[in-house]
């Protein structure tokens, strides 16, 4: 498929998603009726399109709270020659940046890279995925209340000191609720919440995510390389 045409559907993606929220207003904070229905339809709980950017007030025991943003800077080759197409993400955080390249495969929002940055982008960690990692699935079966399933891929670092590096990773998803009622300071969202557990690492982790339809992720606990920073919603835009 042609460079355009993935810019395309990545466009139309993103308008069929803000129709489902009820639009966006001036003040740029999405109107999602509360109580509205999970969407099934698409990708309505994670919203990618280029241009689209949210504000999330972040906040850790071990730092000063302060406001960040993730926003999908474009649509190009993950590998910036031939590899999959996939959407530039830049997420901010309280200890660093992280530069992702993620695509809609099937019913799944997945990631094939990621890079860590500093200040100047500098790459200071270059990490693969094989085939991919999931960062959120909508197939019908994975947005339905206890359902629990696992995930393994393989993480290879590229940039030195670690290039070459390579380990497999496991994941436990558990989707705890579909209804689940939050208020951020973006405002009062039902949400459906799902823990991914890494049992993998060196300090196993839970990262608690709350995503609305037609919104994206509204807030989420154990974000942050130590595993301790909550992230809550102040604004969305969505082209």
């Amino acid at each position: 498929m042609r460079n355009r045409d993935w810019q395309m559907l990545g466009l139309a993606f993103g308008t069929a998603i803000a129709g489902c929220g009820g639009g966006t207003p001036a003040n740029g904070v999405a109107d999602v009726p509360d109580g509205a229905a999970a969407i099934t339809d698409g990708v309505a709980y994670f919203p990618l399109a280029v241009g689209a950017a949210w504000t999330y007030r972040i906040s850790s025991p071990t730092a000063t709270t302060a406001d960040k943003m993730t926003t999908v800077e474009a649509l190009e080759a993950e590998d910036g020659m031939n590899g999959p197409m996939a959407f530039r993400i830049r997420n901010e955080a309280l200890d660093g940046t992280n530069i992702n390249w993620e695509q809609l495969s099937g019913t799944a929002i997945v990631r094939y890279r990621q890079h860590v940055v500093d200040a100047s982008d500098n790459v200071l960690i270059d990490k693969n995925y094989a085939p991919s990692s999931v960062d959120f699935d909508e197939s019908e079966a994975h947005l339905v209340a206890a359902m629990s399933w696992n995930e393994t891929y393989l993480e290879t670092q590229t940039a030195a000191p670690a290039a070459g590096k390579t380990k497999q990773e496991f994941v436990m998803w558990t989707v705890e609720a579909t209804d689940d009622v939050v208020t951020v300071p973006a405002g009062t969202f039902t949400c459906i919440r799902v823990r991914r557990h890494h049992s993998s690492s060196k300090n196993p982790a839970d990262e608690v995510a709350w995503y609305a339809s037609g919104t994206g992720k509204v807030k989420e606990t154990g974000g942050g390389t130590l595993a301790d920073q909550t992230r809550e919603l102040v604004s969305v835009r969505l082209p």
